[in-house]
């Protein structure tokens, strides 16, 4: 009998992520498993009991969205109990990259196999995050988007505010070092990436692995609104890193600072602060369940 732990956000997915822990639950223990069940009420909250959970579990489970599975994974650092995240959420921008559906038998058969690896976990000010950040145009969407949420976010909550900055967002000015040479004076828009998965199913840090120990950046040289429709059409043709105006390096510290105002970064999915930021590695900083190669 193994003992695993369960983490969830009950606003995720309309509710779906209550549903989901009760099937997985019921799964575990039709099995023999023993289940701690957690509904943590805060960020806060979920980052201390995950970082005070008893060693002796075998997993920890988060079931939600993207911003869930970042906030155990915070309270997971350095630990060593290993992490299973589990999609219900509207992205799922992780476990679409590690593929893990929501199948509750899948589940079972996962972490009674105990295929848990060690990954790079990615900071942003000391932010944890496991897959990508942004500074610039996407950060600022994001903040839009949380600051009116009024519970789940779906997929079409991004639209509108997305039309509506495209069409009058003030474009930044970014200076962006790596490992501390400057390779942008005056840039639009950055993304870090961890991994090379970006939501939409984009792959913008496309050579982006969480276990080189390096962070991937992408720098958006231009700014304006047809640029931005340029960037993102090469990117889902898999070809703007071969684009004359944008930057796309690896390294272990990188620096984005704002020539002046107020430029917002997010970590995640989820907006943060304002910039300027500093990312850093921590190599195999937590340990995921996953079915990919990494």
């Amino acid at each position: 009998m193994a003992r695993y732990a369960t983490f969830h956000n009950p606003i995720s997915g309309s509710g779906r992520a209550a549903e989901l822990v009760g099937l997985i639950t019921a799964e575990l223990r039709a099995h023999g498993h023993e289940v701690a069940a957690f509904a943590p009420r805060s960020r806060e909250e979920a980052v201390e009991q995950a970082r005070s959970l008893d060693e002796s579990h075998d997993a920890l489970l988060s079931v939600g969205g993207d911003g869930t599975h970042n906030t155990i994974a915070s309270g997971l650092l350095g630990r060593p109990v290993p992490m299973l995240p589990v999609p219900a959420g509207t992205e799922n921008v992780l476990c679409r990259a590690i593929d893990i559906p929501p199948d509750p038998v899948l589940i079972r058969q996962m972490l009674e196999t105990g295929r848990a690896i060690p990954v790079d976990v990615a900071m942003a000010n000391g932010h944890p995050f496991l897959i990508m950040s942004g500074v610039g145009f996407d950060a600022a969407v994001t903040r839009e988007v949380h600051r009116h949420r009024r519970g789940p976010i779906r997929r079409r909550d991004y639209y509108l505010p997305s039309v509506r900055l495209w069409w009058g967002y003030r474009w930044p000015h970014l200076a962006i070092e790596v490992d501390g040479r400057t390779v942008a004076e005056n840039a639009a828009l950055a993304i870090v990436g961890n991994m090379r998965l970006y939501a939409d199913k984009l792959h913008i840090c496309a050579d982006a692995t969480p276990t080189d120990g390096l962070l991937d950046i992408c720098v958006f040289t231009k700014p304006g609104r047809w640029h931005l429709l340029k960037y993102f059409l090469l990117t889902k043709a898999g070809r703007h890193t071969r684009c004359s105006d944008v930057v796309y390096r690896q390294g272990k510290r990188l620096v984005v600072r704002p020539v002046e105002g107020d430029v917002p970064y997010q970590v995640d999915g989820d907006a943060v602060a304002a910039a300027p930021v500093e990312y850093t590695i921590q190599p195999g900083g937590i340990r995921l369940f996953t079915r990919v190669a990494l």
